[in-house]
C-alpha cells in the first residue's frame, strides 16, 4: 500500500513539473509557445482583439518626412503630449551609403509629421541610440494626442500575435496607417523576429501586442530568400511578392537609453557595422522550420468556415490549358467574375470538379479592371455575399480559396483586413480595401471571404505587402448592369 502511495506521488510530482514547464517557468523562452486557434470559435474571439486592438492602435500611428527626403516612414505617438518613438534611420539619419561615416540631424532640429488623421505638424528632435536604431521627437503644438504605451515587461515567446502598424510604401494620401499581423518565430534577448508582412516605409511604426501596448520596433528587414523547412505551398506564397521576415527591438531595450534620448543625446554605434549581419545569422540558425502566420492550423480552423467557397472558385484558362486567373462564380445561372487585364479573347472556366467549359465574355469593366463570364449552365453553386456595410472591418480574420498547383484540390491563404474601404484615389479608379495576404501570380479574380462564409469582395491585385480587393457592393453593381 505505501509503495503504491509513493508511485501516486512520484506521479502526481511529475504532472505537476510538466504543468510548470508547459507554463514556462521551468523552460527557457525560445521553447515556449503559444498554440494556434483551433476552431471558428477561437478565430472570432483572435478577431476581436485584432479589431479592438486595430481600433485603438491607428489614430496613435503618425508619417514621419525622412531627412533630405519626400518620402515619409512610420513613428508612434506614446504621450498625450506628443512624444513619438521611432528609428534613427528614418528621422535622423541622412541619406547614407553604408560605408562613408553616418551624418545625422542635430537635436532640436524639426521635420514634419503627419497624423493618421491627415495633419501636418512639426516636430522637434530629440535624441536616438544608433545601436538600437531609436529615435525620439516631440510635436511642436502640445496635443493632446491619442497615444500608445510602450510595456516595460514584455515577454515574447514563440507564436505570440502581434499587429504591425505602419505607412508600408510609404505614406498614401486618404490611406490611414496599415495593419498586418504575424506571430513571433524568433524571440531572443536582443530582438525578436515576427512574419508579419513589412517592406519599406514601416521603419520606425511599432509592433503591438494584443493587449494593445508597444512591444517592439523594426530593427531591419530581413529577406527571406530560403526555404526554411516550409512546405512548397507555404514557400510559393512567401515567394511571390519579396517574401520579408521583420526582426524588431524589444521594447525593454527601446527603455534602457530613454532618458538619454529624452534629454537630446545621439548615442553613437557601439561596435561595428556588421552587428545587425551577425544577429541574422543567429536568425538563419535558429528560425523554426513553420510559418505560423500561414501554418497548416490556422488555415485548418478557418476551413471549417469557409468549406462551401471551395465550390465558388473557378480556373481561368486560355486556349491552351493554361491557368491565366481564378474566378469567382457570383450568380446561380453561371456568372463568372474574373480579372480583365489577362484575361484572353476565348476564355475557359475550370470547375473545382475538374470540368471545363467554353465561356462568353459577357462584359469588360476599365472602372473595376473586372470581366464577366457565362458558363453554359442553367444552374450552379454561386458566391454567398456579404451584406453587413462591416464587411472591411480592420482586423477581421479573410481567407482567399486557391487552386495548388495543377490539382484541383483548394488550399485557403488567411490574413487580415488591412485597411478600411477606401475611396478611389492615385492609381485606384473605384472603391478598395487591401487584404494582409500574399496572393501567387495567376491567383487574382477569386474570392475573399470571412469567417461567415460570406464573400466580401474580389482580390485583384497585390500590393507591396497584401493584396487589393474589390468589395461586394461594387461586385453586385458590375452584375447589375451586365447584361443577361
Amino acid at each position: 500500500m505505501q509503495l503504491k502511495l509513493s508511485r501516486i506521488a512520484l506521479l502526481l510530482f511529475v504532472l505537476l513539473a510538466l504543468t510548470a514547464m508547459w507554463s514556462g517557468s521551468l523552460l527557457p523562452r525560445s521553447l515556449i509557445f503559444t498554440p494556434s486557434p483551433r476552431n471558428i470559435e477561437d478565430l472570432r474571439s483572435l478577431e476581436s482583439q485584432f479589431q479592438k486592438v486595430a481600433d485603438a492602435s491607428i489614430p496613435a500611428v503618425v508619417a514621419i518626412q525622412q531627412p533630405n527626403s519626400s518620402g515619409h516612414a512610420s513613428g508612434a505617438l506614446v504621450s498625450s503630449d506628443g512624444l513619438i518613438v521611432s528609428s534613427f534611420h528614418v528621422s535622423h539619419r541622412l541619406p547614407w551609403d553604408g560605408v562613408a561615416p553616418i551624418e545625422h540631424l542635430k537635436p532640436g532640429e524639426t521635420t514634419t509629421v503627419v497624423l493618421a488623421d491627415g495633419r501636418e505638424c512639426k516636430a522637434r528632435l530629440l535624441g536616438a541610440d544608433q545601436t538600437t536604431d531609436i529615435s525620439l521627437l516631440k510635436l511642436v503644438d502640445g496635443g493632446p494626442y491619442p497615444f500608445l504605451r510602450i510595456s516595460a515587461d514584455s515577454q515574447l515567446h514563440l507564436g505570440d500575435w502581434v499587429l504591425k502598424v505602419g505607412h508600408p510604401a510609404g505614406m498614401q494620401r486618404n490611406r490611414p496607417p496599415v495593419i498586418r499581423v504575424g506571430r513571433v518565430v524568433v524571440s531572443e534577448a536582443e530582438f525578436f523576429v515576427s512574419d508579419c508582412n513589412v517592406t519599406g516605409g514601416d521603419s520606425g511604426g511599432p509592433f503591438i501586442d494584443l493587449d494593445g501596448e508597444i512591444v517592439g520596433i523594426p530593427s531591419a528587414l530581413v529577406a527571406d530568400e530560403r526555404n526554411y523547412g516550409m512546405s512548397n505551398y507555404e514557400w510559393a506564397q512567401r515567394k511571390s511578392g519579396s517574401p520579408i521576415l521583420s526582426s524588431a527591438i524589444p521594447a525593454r531595450h527601446i527603455l534602457s537609453q530613454w532618458n538619454q534620448m529624452l534629454a537630446g543625446k545621439v548615442l553613437p554605434l557601439k561596435g561595428d557595422t556588421s552587428r545587425q549581419s551577425r544577429l541574422l545569422q543567429k536568425v538563419d540558425r535558429i528560425l523554426p522550420s513553420v510559418n505560423w502566420m500561414q501554418g497548416g492550423s490556422l488555415e485548418k480552423a478557418f476551413s471549417l468556415a469557409s468549406n462551401d467557397a471551395n465550390g465558388w472558385v473557378v480556373r481561368v484558362l486560355d486556349s491552351s490549358g493554361q491557368q491565366v486567373s481564378l474566378g469567382t462564380i457570383c450568380s446561380s445561372d453561371g456568372k463568372v467574375v474574373t480579372v480583365n487585364g489577362t484575361l484572353p479573347d476565348s476564355p475557359r472556366c475550370q470547375l473545382s470538379s475538374g470540368e471545363t467549359f467554353d465561356c462568353d465574355i459577357v462584359r469588360r469593366d476599365d472602372q473595376f479592371k473586372l470581366a464577366v463570364l457565362k458558363i453554359p449552365l442553367e444552374s450552379t453553386t454561386a458566391a454567398s455575399w456579404g451584406t453587413s456595410s462591416r464587411n472591411a472591418t480592420v482586423g477581421a480574420f479573410v481567407a482567399a480559396p486557391l487552386f495548388t498547383n495543377s490539382s484541383n484540390q483548394i488550399r485557403l491563404n488567411v490574413g487580415i483586413v488591412s485597411t478600411p474601404e477606401l475611396a478611389p484615389m492615385s492609381g485606384r479608379t473605384c472603391e478598395s480595401f487591401e487584404v494582409d495576404m500574399r496572393l501567387p501570380d495567376k491567383s487574382f479574380g477569386g474570392p475573399v471571404v470571412n469567417l461567415d462564409c460570406e464573400a466580401i469582395g474580389i482580390a485583384v491585385h497585390s500590393t507591396v505587402y497584401g493584396a487589393l480587393v474589390i468589395p461586394a457592393a461594387q461586385i453586385r453593381d458590375l452584375l447589375v448592369d451586365s447584361p443577361r
